[in-house]
């Protein structure tokens, strides 16, 4: 089965992701589609995240595949989401391009509760609605997954709030950021959602160690509102394939100063080749208690309130 096609039929899927959402009696005006959401028991190909009342967020998976050609093929593929999916989602959608036998496709996903998206050109019928007839296997699946998305939803709004151009926010695998190598960024860490400030590369890197070494009394309130500061380098041939984080701590001066010292004498970086990142960051919520999306957008918008100082780097 082509990888390729299934990447452009979940393209598709992002795009016309409002469908969707309304089906669902949810906010068509506020939501997000990401594709390769990560939680402990697997991977979703595609994951939608709607807003109920603009209260609290649901997301829903979707496994993406090119054809249902026999009742062979559904079978595997209704295994397949039940050994993953069902670990983090109440609603799941398998979605296709071609069904051989529709009916046939239709009864046997009813039966379970899942629903059916073809994708037909560059749009997206629903032909069965996802009706949950279980909850999730796992909370600690379902609670990673509905904080990755409503991070990611609250980190676009209190941006674009703050004057940030629409085309400048970013939503990566990761997390959400802006587009420029030194920037505001949202991501999970350990067992946290969090927001901060990210250098990308050497020059940047020292551009904030000198703008932190030059600002002492907002690193010491920083610091003593629970900031973090950590470095970590990556291999930068052929793509990132995990990083190395020397360190993670508490943010203070004199980590600040060690760090300096440390990139004069010997540099940032141990291995040829590789780059290296800095970045300091608050924990707005562990990630297994999911808050409302009021308290999350509250929540990351105090925070940029707070990194304020810092928006003067990312064009200079």
């Amino acid at each position: 089965m082509s990888k390729v096609g299934e990447e452009g039929l979940a393209d598709v899927i992002c795009k016309r992701a409002a469908k969707v959402v309304e089906k669902h009696g949810l906010d068509k005006d506020n939501l997000l589609a990401i594709k390769e959401v990560q939680f402990p028991h697997g991977r979703a190909d595609v994951v939608i995240y709607g807003l109920y009342g603009g209260l609290y967020v649901v997301p829903f998976g979707i496994e993406v595949k090119r054809s249902i050609v026999s009742g062979t093929d559904l079978f595997h593929y209704i295994e397949q989401i039940r050994e993953t999916y069902e670990y983090a989602f109440t609603h799941i959608y398998l979605a296709v391009r071609d069904v051989r036998r529709m009916e046939v496709a239709r009864r046997y996903l009813e039966e379970v509760g899942y629903g059916l998206l073809r994708v037909t050109g560059d749009d997206v019928e629903v032909e069965v609605e996802a009706k949950p007839k279980k909850v999730y296997k796992s909370e600690r699946d379902y609670c990673e997954v509905a904080s990755k998305g409503l991070l990611r939803m609250a980190a676009i709004k209190a941006l674009t709030n703050a004057g940030f151009k629409t085309e400048d926010v970013e939503v990566y695998s990761w997390g959400v950021g802006l587009k420029w190598p030194l920037n505001y960024c949202a991501f999970t860490r350990g067992d946290y959602a969090v927001f901060g400030v990210y250098a990308l590369g050497m020059e940047n890197v020292e551009r904030l160690l000198k703008f932190l070494a030059s600002e002492k009394p907002l690193v010491n309130s920083l610091g003593a509102t629970g900031y973090r500061i950590f470095l970590e380098s990556y291999p930068a041939v052929k793509g990132v394939r995990g990083y190395v984080r020397p360190f993670d701590e508490p943010l203070s001066i004199n980590v600040v100063e060690r760090t300096i010292d440390v990139a004069k004498s010997l540099g940032l970086i141990n291995v040829k080749r590789w780059g290296v990142g800095l970045g300091i960051y608050k924990r707005l919520w562990e990630l297994e208690f999911v808050p409302t999306y009021p308290t999350a957008l509250k929540n990351v918008e105090v925070t940029l309130t707070e990194l304020s100082p810092f928006r003067e780097l990312f064009h200079s």
